[in-house]
């Protein structure tokens, strides 16, 4: 499960002394846990694990420059904490940001490739189940706004990818996976 993954590659990151971590250690770590992995999602955890480093020297230094902090900011009464909650739709949502990304969402919806001898009939040889495909569609979402969309779909096989995805058993898959794939023919019709 990708979530779980993620959840690791975090896990992982918060554990070790980020100055001596190594992408090989985190790789052998993710291999002994989870067995071996296909490289676009090796890819994918290495960019997790960047995230996670950078979330974790971003909240050391704030931790470091509240504890230089000894007057208070305000007189009065204490500022209230607030807690940054995301909505549950967002947290199902794989963010796909780069052309890494797409590749990586490629394999997932597609992860053995395609069946169809013909490049009109690219059905996927398996069908992913649907807690992969739908963040990956959510992702996916916000694909045809980016100024690199047209390169995104030439050098990538996301629309394959995607199109593959229109006669899934589940109906809200395909039913998303076809308004994506109307989206992006108007996105590509206009620029």
């Amino acid at each position: 499960n990708i979530v779980s993954i993620r959840k690791f590659v975090e896990g992982f990151v918060a554990k070790v002394e980020v100055t001596s971590m190594r992408v090989k250690d985190l790789y052998i770590a993710l291999e002994q846990r989870f067995g071996p992995l296909r490289r676009p999602l090796l890819e994918r955890t290495k960019q997790w694990a960047a995230e996670a480093v950078e979330k974790r020297m971003q909240d050391e230094q704030k931790k470091a420059t509240k504890e230089t902090a000894s007057t208070p900011a305000s007189f009065g009464q204490t500022a209230k904490k607030r807690s940054m909650q995301t909505s549950q739709n967002e947290a199902k949502r794989a963010r796909i940001d780069t052309q890494q990304d797409v590749d990586w969402a490629a394999a997932l919806l597609a992860p053995m490739g395609f069946r169809g001898a013909s490049s009109a009939e690219q059905i996927p040889l398996v069908r992913p189940p649907v807690e992969v495909v739908q963040p990956i569609l959510a992702g996916l979402e916000d694909l045809a706004g980016k100024k690199e969309f047209r390169e995104l779909m030439r050098k990538t096989q996301i629309g394959k990818a995607v199109n593959g995805t229109r006669k899934h058993p589940n109906l809200e898959v395909a039913k998303t996976a076809k308004r994506l794939l109307a989206e992006w023919k108007s996105a590509v019709s206009k620029k």
